[in-house]
């Protein structure tokens, strides 16, 4: 059986498309009902982390979930390490999304990026360098479970079960 392999001009075309992907921009949820966040902080003074609306999971748009776009964008700017750039919070939001959704041909849900986004808060980086690494941390977790859940289609013939690779 011969195995299926792309061309170098479908991966190089691949690969350009990637290249176009640029910061995400905050848009504002215009219109848009209050979010589903308590506006109370739960026990031990932990806040609730930020959220985005994420309208189709196969492009990267992000939308605040409420119309009130300045106060979200300093939630987002006390879970990326209480940084006082909102550039530095859109590119590691980019980067964040960038590593959730890695080619350009699939599909990153909102829960995904919200539990991402989740995940970072509770790390509670105190500076931009933390923040990264945040997201570093987040990355190569939620990379380890897709290749976990891609390997499972794959069961060597000596398992004895009638499928492979």
């Amino acid at each position: 059986m011969e195995k299926m392999r792309i061309s170098g001009k479908i991966a190089t075309e691949v690969a350009l498309q990637a290249r176009k992907r640029r910061p995400i921009k905050l848009l504002g949820a215009d219109g848009a009902l209050p979010s589903a966040q308590p506006s109370t902080e739960r026990d031990q003074g932990n806040r609730a982390p930020p959220r985005v609306r994420k309208p189709s999971p196969s492009n990267d748009q992000c939308v605040a979930p409420s119309p009130d776009l300045e106060s979200h964008r300093q939630c987002l700017r006390q879970a990326f390490g209480n940084t006082l750039s909102d550039e530095f919070v859109e590119v590691m939001l980019g980067k964040l999304v960038e590593a959730l959704r890695p080619g350009p041909f699939d599909h990153l849900e909102e829960q995904t990026v919200n539990a991402a986004l989740a995940t970072i808060n509770s790390m509670r980086p105190g500076c931009e360098l933390e923040a990264l690494l945040a997201i570093q941390i987040v990355a190569t977790a939620f990379s380890g479970l897709r290749f976990l859940r891609q390997s499972r289609g794959c069961i060597p013939q000596r398992t004895g079960l009638n499928r492979s690779c």
